[in-house]
């Protein structure tokens, strides 16, 4: 089986901001990860692509913030990007998009987030 191009992957996202395309694969999750600030919180991350998540946390953050995001991947460990936040999500959490990452990291979401599919093509 072979890894499915950008463009067969677009797929619309179901639930999120007015006009808003999903164009990455994503996994379900629930993934542990932590939101580094003045302070590092925990927080549950769902709804995982190469291109962001969804925040499961009690802490209100405002669109448009950028901040330091460490999420644990399956296989591969724990890995820390940029991202900044797109909308909330009354009583859950909120969006967020990656802006920085490594390659390495790249190649680490998008390995974690295949290896997760083609065990179960739903998601997690």
């Amino acid at each position: 089986m072979s890894k499915p191009t950008s463009k067969e992957s677009t797929v619309a996202q179901a639930g999120g901001g007015p006009g808003f395309r999903r164009k990455d694969l994503r996994v379900a999750g629930p993934f542990d990860g932590r939101w580094v600030g003045a302070l590092t919180v925990p927080v549950h991350i769902h709804d995982l692509s190469v291109g962001g998540c969804l925040i499961q946390a009690h802490h209100e953050q405002s669109p448009g913030r950028r901040f330091t995001l460490e999420i644990e991947l399956p296989y591969h460990g724990w890995v820390t990007l940029e991202a900044e936040s797109l909308y909330m999500r009354d009583g859950y959490g909120f969006a967020a998009k990656f802006v920085e990452m490594t390659d390495a990291v790249r190649g680490s979401l998008e390995d974690a987030i295949w290896r997760l599919l083609s065990k179960d093509p739903s998601g997690l």
